[in-house]
């Protein structure tokens, strides 16, 4: 989960980076809950076999100028506007690995966030080009190992956002839970099996 939050806000929940109380949750997760002192900006959930590695993404696509192409046709130039996509949103990149009795889980973790910032725009000031657009993101990343004990909440990482989110906090949480029985890490597989045995007694002579 990512959540924006009033910089006042997260101080006053006491965190950093790593395992949260109980209280320190509910004071993050109150916050967010308020209007005035945050949002929950994202949510993003995957499953995982025991060793998998898995993503999740919610990402929004803008559209921007970024080039012309210049045509002469009849000693007149017409220019067509060449579009980009600037990708922003959350990406999660996960693999987990559970421990023999279950009870906590090692995450291999790759997290970005990406936040529009003000759109810049140039004019290259030769006819018939248009106004060229430049998109600027404001990234959070962090790429970390985290032991978890199951059901526990960890902050993953946090950072502050730029001039479009006022400074606000943004914080990410990181909870794990078990799917289904959750025992071992042995799987079921519906491939036959081949097994090929070869005479190499020629070679080895």
């Amino acid at each position: 989960e990512v959540l924006a939050l009033a910089p006042a806000a997260y101080e006053a929940a006491g965190v950093s980076p790593g395992m949260l109380t109980a209280e320190q949750e509910k004071a993050l997760r109150d916050a967010a809950a308020h209007p005035a002192r945050g949002s929950l900006v994202s949510v993003l959930r995957t499953v995982a076999m025991n060793g998998q590695r898995v993503h999740a993404a919610d990402l929004r696509l803008q559209s921007y100028i970024q080039d012309y192409d210049v045509e002469i046709a009849q000693e007149a130039a017409i220019a067509d506007p060449v579009t980009g996509t600037s990708k922003t949103g959350a990406v999660l990149d996960v693999r987990p690995l559970l421990s023999p009795d279950a009870s906590s889980v090692l995450l291999e973790v790759r997290f970005t966030l990406a936040r529009p910032g003000p759109m810049r725009s140039f004019d290259p000031g030769a006819a018939p080009l248009g106004t060229i657009q430049l998109p600027v993101r404001e990234l959070l990343r962090s790429k970390s190992t985290v032991a978890c004990p199951v059901g526990r909440t960890a902050l993953l990482c946090s950072g502050n956002g730029g001039a479009t989110d006022k400074g606000w906090v943004f914080a990410v949480l990181l909870r794990p839970t078990l799917a289904g029985d959750g025992g071992g890490d042995a799987t079921e597989s519906t491939e036959k099996r081949q097994m090929r045995m070869f005479d190499v007694s020629l070679l080895c002579a």
